[in-house]
């Protein structure tokens, strides 16, 4: 169950209805949200290490990650959704009920930025690297030629082709 509270913003010529939810964990943390594979925004929960779902009736599910402190996450085109986290080497994906199953990338870097990209596979960043996870849950990982940067952000352009930022390097 939510407390939901409702608040109005906006000017005279264009209001806005702002509606929040509280997390049922006190200091949870939300952190990155996307829409799950069943419609329904997903998110995290850094604080608290869950994953959460608001449900049908605005209710909000939490589903435990046994430790990992998660960041960013995005739904697969395999209907799973992906979660990164920047204290480690894993990556998790979870189904809609919320089993995980954890995947390692071949090196020992954290991972930062997480998407669906082309053909619906997921890539991710990570310190230098951008790496690929297969439906088949096989991942591959490709340094960046522009040197040992932290690649952050990541997302599929309009073009169908993968953009990254490159925190110290000012770059994109």
């Amino acid at each position: 169950t939510s407390a939901e509270s409702p608040m109005t913003a906006g000017t005279a010529n264009e209001p806005t209805r702002w509606t929040f939810f509280k997390t049922p964990t006190p200091f949870a943390g939300p952190y990155a949200i996307t829409i799950g594979p069943d419609l329904r925004p997903w998110f995290t929960e850094f604080s608290a290490s869950q994953l959460a779902r608001v449900a049908l009736g605005n209710r909000i599910t939490e589903f435990a990650l046994s430790g990992f402190a998660p960041t960013e996450l995005t739904t697969g085109g395999d209907g799973l959704i992906y979660i990164v986290f920047n204290n480690g080497n894993s990556i998790l994906r979870s189904d809609t009920h919320g089993h995980t199953t954890v995947l390692s990338p071949p090196c020992c870097d954290n991972t930062y930025g997480v998407t669906r990209g082309p053909g619906g596979d997921v890539w991710f960043t990570q310190d230098g690297k951008i790496g690929h996870v297969a439906r088949s849950g096989v991942i591959s990982v490709f340094s960046i030629p522009s040197g040992k940067v932290r690649a952050q952000g990541i997302t599929m352009g309009p073009d169908g082709k993968l953009w990254f930022s490159e925190l110290f390097a000012d770059a994109i």
